[in-house]
């Protein structure tokens, strides 16, 4: 996957998630499909220490790592 498409990849994911879109195993697709991205890898794994169901805590830190994924990739998008 090109690094544009691994990123909206990420970005998506993780907003689905938050809102209650996505299909039924797309969440499940994005934690255990790893990134050769060390920073994507870093946030994807991140991800996949949440707990389930999700309090707010776990919403919270997913936003967290939805904020670094957007700034990663807008930084390195050039």
């Amino acid at each position: 996957m090109k690094f544009v498409d691994e990123c909206q990849y990420t970005v998506k994911s993780l907003e689905d998630f938050l809102t209650g879109g996505g299909g039924a195993w797309d969440w499940d697709d994005f934690t255990s499909t790893s990134s050769k991205y060390p920073e994507l890898e870093r946030i994807r794994r991140a991800a996949l220490a949440v707990e389930l169901p999700l309090d707010d805590d776990g919403r919270r830190v997913l936003e967290a790592l939805l904020d670094d994924a957007k700034r990663f990739c807008a930084e390195n998008s050039q």
